[in-house]
């Protein structure tokens, strides 16, 4: 979340650069593991169907992320799509945590 927010409000091209390796950097650490994660969650026989749900909800999401961050940055300005995504991923932060609360008032005794 910081580092698309860094870009975001970048006062120079080094600042906007080194906000914008941060978050390929988070994004190839994320990916992997959350994929894995996918895996690890779905029982062996819906471990398809969940990975494959997991596949399809990323290419949309490529799919519509440029497509809404040209007209945020058209209507708003070159900062804002960055801002826009660091807002959302703030809320799906928040539905993970929640998530992970939830599993363990599950497990526990």
């Amino acid at each position: 979340i910081p580092p698309a927010a860094i870009t975001g409000v970048a006062p120079s091209l080094a600042v906007a650069i080194g906000g914008l390796a941060l978050c390929g950097f988070g994004s190839g650490a994320f990916s992997p593991s959350v994929a894995a994660l996918a895996s690890r969650q779905a029982g062996a026989d819906n471990r398809g169907v969940v990975m494959g749900t997991y596949q399809s909800g990323t290419s949309l999401a490529r799919v519509l992320g440029p497509f809404s961050a040209g007209f945020i940055f058209g209507r708003f300005g070159p900062g804002a799509p960055f801002l826009f995504g660091a807002v959302v991923t703030l809320q799906a932060m928040w539905c993970m945590l929640a998530a992970q609360r939830a599993g363990r008032r599950e497990i526990a005794p």
